[in-house]
């Protein structure tokens, strides 16, 4: 029978994973884990990669060129083609996104297979 984590909860209680290996924590509460776990959040904290700032950039082109046209100084045919250049520049950055989010999980995922292989090995 395999045992369980030795680790805590946020909320105090005890950790419900059990442990397949020689340690007496599961991977997220086990110290030699630390530094991985460390990298991992700080990766997800940064996942945005700028798209935040490109995307205010944008908005703000996007209302400079209505205030334009509204005021009479921006042909409206010259504001189309601006606006559809910003479109372009959204349609990017949401590929750029879509594609991120992809590595991300596959990294997430051979992360969960590796373990699971490491799983198996102790389970025997």
């Amino acid at each position: 029978m395999a045992a369980q984590c030795r680790g805590q909860k946020r909320d105090g209680s005890r950790c419900s994973a059990t442990v397949n290996g020689p340690s007496p924590w599961c991977w997220l509460h086990d110290p030699e884990n630390a530094v991985r776990r460390r990298e991992i959040a700080s990766k997800a904290g940064r996942s945005d990669g700028g798209h935040r700032r490109e995307i205010q950039s944008v908005k703000g082109q996007l209302r400079g060129i209505a205030d334009s046209v509204v005021a009479g100084d921006l042909d409206p045919k010259a504001a189309t083609a601006g606006v559809q250049a910003l479109n372009a520049v959204l349609r990017a950055v949401a590929l750029d996104r879509e594609i991120g989010a992809a590595v991300a999980l596959d990294e997430r995922l051979r992360a969960v297979e590796a373990l699971e292989k490491e799983s198996r090995k102790w389970a025997g």
